[in-house]
């Protein structure tokens, strides 16, 4: 259901072999809904106001839900991604007679707090709060992307654990093997240029990686709010950052593969430790060996798992991890087959979409599913 909230598009029968999902031709109205709604929250007045009134609040979540009842999809379960997605596939879910699966993949009281868009006990913030334990206690189950979240919705929102299943962030290897480095130089940080990535730790550490080894080769996306201000920081240090976009995913992942190391500055603050950032699934679906500053959970994942270096949040250390990852080949292309093994085995993503196929047959139970004679895995939209 990558990038999309009612309709996750043509389904790969080995892939979502759990279930069969229904791909709409009105689906993508929810999915420019979603990333709208996201790119407001990033807004801090906009993401403000957005959730200032529980009234607008409740219309735009009326507008989605009957839009999808008008669908009437002849499914056996809804799901929504993030929270406006997801209450409204609970109401049109009530209408409807089907179950719901809320699929959140982060918190958005806490991201609000970080964007600065609220204050703590705001009239914005309760709101959202409002809307989240609304979710937890109205749908039939809820799906999270980590132990931390789940821990948070239990402890802060009273919701009931059984209710909860954690199901991480992941990837399929893109190559079969890592490719040899013989001459490592091109480093990327693929995520959004946002105030949710530690841009500030980027930027501080790259002249010294630049000043180090001065035929280094820097990617950055052009995408995020702060993209236009990262760039007229690096015209103003004269770093060579070269910004790139790939709309296609293949192409993205073929970008990714000829690259050597793989860059996660990290905020070390209550919603980004709940949050396990897909970009580091995509590093090691490539055979990239990643550098991270210590800051969650997942960063152990790099440590532990012997996929990467963990520095300390300081522009030094940030910068030495870098450098000492490219300057050892045979360690990039170590951390590269470790991470494509992982991938196959501990990581494997067909783990989790078994689980997601477990909730879809224990919500449809012993109700009668409308699918052809030869069929009996639950649809889902």
């Amino acid at each position: 259901m990558q990038g999309t909230v009612f309709a996750p598009g043509p389904a790969d029968a080995d892939y979502w072999a759990p279930a069969r999902f229904v791909s709409l031709s009105t689906g993508g109205r929810f999915d420019v809904a979603e990333r709208v709604a996201r790119q407001l929250l990033a807004t801090p007045a906009i993401g403000n106001a957005l959730f200032w009134s529980s009234s607008a609040l409740r219309r735009q979540i009326g507008v989605l839900a009957k839009a999808l009842i008008s669908i009437h999809p002849e499914v056996d379960v809804l799901q929504g991604e993030q929270q406006l997605a997801s209450m409204a596939a609970v109401e049109a879910g009530r209408v409807l007679g089907l179950p719901v699966v809320a699929d959140l993949h982060a918190m958005w009281s806490e991201e609000l707090l970080d964007y600065g868009s609220t204050k703590r006990g705001s009239r914005a913030d309760r709101n959202i709060r409002r809307l989240e334990s609304a979710i937890l206690r109205d749908a039939d189950h809820v799906s999270v992307v980590s132990l931390e979240m789940r821990e948070h919705l239990v402890s802060n929102l009273s919701a009931d654990p059984s209710k909860i299943s954690v199901i991480r962030n992941g990837a399929h290897p893109q190559i079969p093997t890592a490719r040899p480095h013989p001459n490592p130089r091109r480093i990327v940080f693929a995520g959004m240029l946002s105030q949710l990535q530690n841009i500030g730790l980027l930027l501080e550490a790259l002249p010294i990686v630049c000043h180090e080894m001065p035929d280094v080769e820097v990617y950055l996306t052009d995408k995020g709010k702060l993209a236009d201000f990262i760039k007229r920081q690096c015209r103003k240090a004269r770093l060579p950052v070269r910004f790139f976009w790939f709309q296609n995913p293949n192409r993205f992942y073929e970008f990714l593969a000829s690259c050597d190391v793989g860059l996660l500055p990290a905020n070390d603050d209550p919603s980004r430790r709940m949050v396990h950032p897909t970009k580091l699934y995509a590093y090691m679906s490539v055979g990239l060996p990643i550098v991270t500053n210590r800051s969650a959970s997942w960063s152990d994942i790099v440590d532990e798992e012997k996929i990467g270096i963990v520095t300390d949040s300081t522009p030094t250390g940030f910068a030495n991890g870098i450098l000492e990852m490219l300057r050892n080949p045979s360690r990039i292309q170590s951390c590269g087959e470790r991470a494509l093994t992982l991938l196959q085995t501990k990581y494997a993503y067909t783990k989790e979409v078994n689980t997601f196929g477990a909730i879809y047959s224990k919500l449809c139970g012993s109700r009668v599913i409308t699918a052809p004679a030869h069929e009996s895995r639950p649809r889902v939209i």
